[in-house]
């Protein structure tokens, strides 16, 4: 029986989706354990893809190779396969971490609200944002992806 291959980005999206419904799936177990010895075409394409990344820390995962480190201020995770090409990367931060395009359209559509935190996360030529929201009354997900602001969630605080 062959395996589904779901795209990281719809992924998070539906986990963000599912989340604020407070409903449960499951997801397949992915083992990971720390390396030390990661092989030279994945070190190579993690030092090239990531000139200024930091700190870097290897995990196996299955059988690809995840890597933790700190670029431009940022927490990211990175996931390569064994011949060097990048499965993904997520960048974790906050509203100053935003670019100014992305940052001016969260801002036009949610003026009143504050940005909680952002992820960026690239995968198959694609640039996405989530970021998430708050102001006194409502918790919002916001997706930015091509110049286009998609609300993902919104739930009323409690």
């Amino acid at each position: 029986m062959k395996k589904a291959t779901v795209s990281l980005i719809s992924l998070l999206i539906l986990c963000l989706v599912v989340s604020s419904a407070s409903a449960q799936i499951e997801l397949p177990e992915v083992k990971i354990t720390g390396i030390r010895n990661v092989p030279v075409k994945v070190d190579e394409a993690f030092k090239s893809t990531f000139k200024d990344g930091q700190d870097p820390v290897w995990y196996n995962a299955n059988k690809n190779f995840l890597v933790k480190f700190i670029n431009n201020d940022m927490r990211n995770n990175a996931l390569f396969r064994k011949n060097g090409n990048m499965i993904y990367n997520i960048s974790y931060g906050y509203e100053k971490d935003l670019p100014d395009n992305v940052s001016s359209l969260v801002k036009d559509q949610y003026d009143d609200y504050n940005v909680v935190v952002a992820f960026n996360v690239k995968q198959d030529n694609r640039d996405v944002w989530i970021v998430n929201l708050e102001n006194e009354k409502n918790n919002v997900t916001a997706r930015v992806e091509d110049g286009v602001l998609n609300e993902a969630s919104r739930s009323r605080k409690r």
